[in-house]
């Protein structure tokens, strides 16, 4: 069951300077930056939530998607039962989880009205 909102994801064109702008005139300042086989990312604490920068390493993925939000995460705590009753109603959604940057299990569903969304559960604790 989904529990509570969990982040938006944004991406960016070059996450250096989204972060230099969103430090000088929002004040928030990334709690974790970190690069992984697709991407550079940036989490910022924001409230109970976060915003995820992600800045592609395939320069064809903003040539193609653009810069903007990316996906909105929703917390779960039961990713395995949403998914089966989600696929029960007909929602196109990942078959099974999978691990996501926090090393948390997520799932996406894809384009729900031009957003996508993404299911995390996490390990007992809070992560954002």
């Amino acid at each position: 069951m989904i529990t509570r909102f969990g982040h938006v994801g944004i991406y960016v064109k070059n996450l250096d300077e989204v972060l230099e702008v969103y430090e000088r005139i929002l004040g928030l300042k990334p709690k974790v930056v970190k690069t992984t086989d697709r991407s550079r990312m940036a989490f910022i604490p924001v409230g109970k939530g976060e915003l995820e920068l992600i800045q592609p390493l395939d320069p064809k993925v903003i040539a193609t998607q653009g810069e903007g939000i990316r996906h909105i995460a929703f917390i779960t705590d039961n990713i395995e039962a949403d998914i089966e009753r989600m696929k029960e109603l007909g929602v196109k959604i990942d078959d099974k989880p999978r691990m996501g940057a926090h090393e948390v299990k997520i799932a996406f569903i894809r384009d729900v009205h031009g957003v996508s969304i993404e299911l995390c559960q996490e390990p007992g604790q809070r992560i954002y």
